[in-house]
C-alpha cells in the first residue's frame, strides 16, 4: 500500500490574506447594473486593496485602486450604465458573456499579500406568474433580460418488474 502525499504540495507563509470574497450584482429593469464586491482579509492589518473587472479576453473594463482597508473588510461598488457591459442570455437565446472579478491586497509599502478571482455574468431574471385568461390559475414561466424563455420540462419514469413507468 502506498502511503503519504502524491501530489505536489506547497507551503503558503503570509501575514494576511483575503479570507471572503463576495461579488453580487443586480440588474434593474431599464438593464442598469449595479456591481458589489464585498471582501475581508484574515487580519485587522492595514491594506490597501485593488479590484478589477476583465473581460473574457482578459481586458480590463474598469477597476478601483487604493481602497483602503482598515479593520479587515471594505467593498468596492460600481455602476454601469446599459450597453457598457454584456448581458448573459440562456443558450439558444443570445451570448453567455463571464467577466472576472480580480480582488488584490497589498499591505501599505505595496508588497503583495494576496488575489483572489470570482466569475461573474450579468442577467435580471424574473418570474412570470400572470392570470390565465377564461380560467383560474396563473402562468408560470421565466424572463430572462425582458425575453420570455421556454424552459421544456421531462418526464423520468422507471421499469419495475411489473412493467409500470
Amino acid at each position: 500500500m502506498t502511503v503519504g502525499p502524491w501530489r505536489p504540495l506547497s507551503l503558503h507563509a503570509y501575514t494576511s490574506y483575503l479570507s471572503d470574497v463576495r461579488v453580487s450584482s443586480t440588474v434593474d429593469e431599464k438593464f442598469q447594473i449595479d456591481l458589489d464586491v464585498t471582501f475581508e482579509l484574515s487580519s485587522p492589518t492595514p491594506s490597501i486593496v485593488k479590484v478589477i473587472l476583465k473581460d473574457a479576453s482578459d481586458n480590463i473594463v474598469l477597476g478601483q485602486d487604493q481602497i483602503q482597508v482598515v479593520g479587515g473588510s471594505a467593498k468596492a461598488q460600481f455602476h454601469f450604465q446599459k450597453g457598457e457591459v454584456d448581458l448573459w442570455y440562456p443558450i439558444g437565446y443570445g451570448k453567455q458573456p463571464l467577466y472576472t472579478v480580480e480582488v488584490s491586497a497589498a499591505d501599505e509599502q505595496g508588497n503583495l499579500l494576496d488575489t483572489k478571482t470570482e466569475k461573474v455574468g450579468f442577467r435580471r431574471v424574473r418570474v412570470v406568474e400572470d392570470k390565465l385568461e377564461g380560467q383560474d390559475g396563473l402562468t408560470f414561466l421565466f424572463e430572462v433580460n425582458g425575453i420570455r424563455i421556454f424552459c421544456g420540462g421531462m418526464r423520468i419514469g422507471c421499469r419495475c418488474e411489473h412493467g409500470n413507468n
